[in-house]
């Protein structure tokens, strides 16, 4: 991890503690004390509900490419989510290009991956709106979402662009010729196939209303029974917060933005802290769950050397078995 990586996770490291310090580590154990933990399955098996919407979404913006079954798609894309959650930016996410590349050249999965991700990025500002007009003065929330539609509107741009490519190709240096086939695949996609792209944006959607349900589930764990459509004010506004790149993976300023707008909505804040830790605790308890069977079954020397070549042009082995010799 460079120097900027580690001192991300120093810093979201000390926004947690200050932010459990401010409302009181006391209270917060208290309110976790007395949890209902059968609503944890539940909230973990509705999280797991939402991945797979997003596989398939996925699978959907696939098949023009290739036809991947459900069963071969979700394990490879459990593995890349888990991995994106452990590596600065999320970049893990793209491990997914690697594990299909049998079936789809690199270049061309991660340009449908990239899709996948700015069609659900436009779905979290416009389902976060709500939110910022409640929980921010008019101004502000004005502010705030015409500077995120700019800048998605500016990625967008950017990725069509001449411009864009011959900056990408400067970054990537050799490793460039893995990407073959990302301009073309991004751009077919977004001019001659906008009914996918309208199914991404539907599914997106529907993505996001099950992960406020998750958070719905935990806010019960505590018999705090919380307005569904209050959640889905809250929930996408702190997701959006934690795409600015201050954190490692946006821990501690979800949290913050989370806790934040639930007190301007009248829940206490011990309340809500103890529900940004439980949901941490489901997600990192299926990262680990899901890395541990991605170590089992992969040999991550073959990746890596795989990963320092131009993506292969005809069938190559799945991620690599580890031996068990």
């Amino acid at each position: 991890m460079s120097r900027l990586g580690i001192l991300k996770v120093i810093l979201a490291v000390a926004i947690l503690a200050f932010i459990l310090q401010r409302v009181g580590i006391t209270e917060v154990a208290e309110v976790a004390a007395t949890a209902d933990f059968r609503y944890l399955p539940l909230a973990a098996l509705a999280l797991l509900c939402s991945l797979f919407l997003d596989c398939i979404n996925l699978k959907v913006l696939l098949r023009p490419l290739a036809s991947v079954s459900v069963t071969r798609l979700f394990p490879k894309y459990l593995y890349s989510w888990a991995l994106g959650l452990v590596t600065p930016g999320k970049v893990g996410e793209f491990a997914i290009s690697f594990f299909l590349r049998d079936r789809v050249p690199v270049g061309k999965t991660v340009a449908v991956y990239v899709i996948d991700k700015v069609t659900t990025l436009l779905v979290l500002i416009l389902l976060s709106i709500t939110g910022l007009f409640m929980f921010f003065a008019w101004e502000t929330a004005a502010a705030v979402v015409a500077l995120f539609l700019a800048l998605w509107a500016a990625g967008m741009g950017l990725l069509f662009s001449s411009l864009g490519r011959r900056w990408a190709r400067r970054l990537l240096r050799r490793r460039a010729a893995l990407f073959a086939g990302f301009s073309e695949t991004f751009l077919e996609y977004m001019r001659t196939r906008k009914r996918l792209v309208l199914a991404a944006l539907l599914l997106a959607t529907a993505r996001w209303v099950v992960n406020c349900f998750v958070v719905y589930l935990v806010f019960l764990a505590f018999r705090q029974a919380v307005s569904f459509p209050l959640l889905l004010a809250i929930v996408p506004l702190a997701s959006l917060a934690a795409i600015l790149p201050v954190t490692f993976s946006g821990l501690g300023v979800r949290e913050g933005i989370f806790i934040f707008a639930a007190s301007r909505a009248g829940i206490a804040s011990s309340i809500s802290a103890a529900v940004s830790v439980f949901l941490l605790v489901i997600d990192y308890s299926l990262v680990v769950v899901f890395l541990l069977a991605l170590l089992h079954r992969t040999d991550f020397r073959d990746l890596l050397r795989a990963a320092r070549h131009q993506a292969p042009t005809g069938p190559v082995a799945d991620p690599p078995a580890r031996s068990s010799g």
